[in-house]
């Protein structure tokens, strides 16, 4: 099932074994919220699956769930850390955990008071992944095959997101985040958050290809 990975900075194993931790891990919490949100929904007297449809239109829910499926594919054996594809979807996915990271604990951590085992998940999904992910990309993944044209690839998924946020928010009425909330704050203000915020994603992005092509650079020597 596991096949061997070459690694030149540490064995390859024990990389594999990081990366599964790290992905099951993950899974555990996802599942955890996952069944902490459908008794929630379903205690409101909403459908089974609503609680599963509310968490899927959460940056940090999908953007876990990434860390995970990755993960896990490392761990496998079938993608690799050293290839630049591979290099450039990790370096993309640790981009990604760091911006749930950030926006959480600099605009909303604020906004809500998880109660019980949601304190865990909560705690897991915006400082354990995002911290375990990119200490993982820091020592384990090749960064001499990043490009500054990957800054400009990687904002294909925060888009995305942000453009079916928006079209889901404009049928249901529901929002995921504040800053997106055409209801409270205007189209023209959303626009303004989605500018800002997709500026400060494709600014770290660059910064994250500047590091990994420094950091690259030292190690060959």
């Amino acid at each position: 099932m596991f096949t061997s990975l070459q690694k030149p900075f540490s064995s390859g194993n024990k990389i594999r074994l990081l990366a599964l931790a790290i992905g099951l891990f993950t899974t555990l919490a996802l599942v955890l919220q996952g069944v902490l949100s459908t008794q929630s929904h379903l205690a409101n007297g909403e459908a089974f699956f609503s609680g599963i449809w509310t968490l899927l239109g959460y940056y940090t829910f999908l953007t876990n769930g990434f860390v995970a499926a990755l993960m896990i594919q490392i761990a496998r054996g079938v993608m690799g850390v050293e290839n630049g594809k591979d290099q450039a979807r990790m370096a993309c996915l640790t981009l990604q955990i760091v911006i749930v990271a950030a926006v959480y604990h600099a605009l909303l951590r604020h906004t809500w008071n998880p109660q019980g085992l949601e304190i865990l998940t909560d705690f897991f999904f915006h400082t354990v992944c995002p911290l375990a992910t990119v200490l993982f990309w820091w020592f384990f993944v090749g960064k001499n095959e990043l490009r500054w044209a990957h800054s400009t690839q990687w904002m294909v998924y925060p888009t995305a997101f942000c453009l079916l946020a928006l079209i889901r928010g404009s049928l249901s009425g529901w929002y995921p985040y504040p800053f997106l909330n055409v209801t409270k704050i205007g189209w023209s203000q959303v626009l303004i958050n989605a500018v800002v915020l997709g500026l400060v994603i494709w600014a770290l992005g660059l910064a994250l290809i500047w590091l990994g092509t420094v950091v690259s650079r030292h190690r060959s020597k």
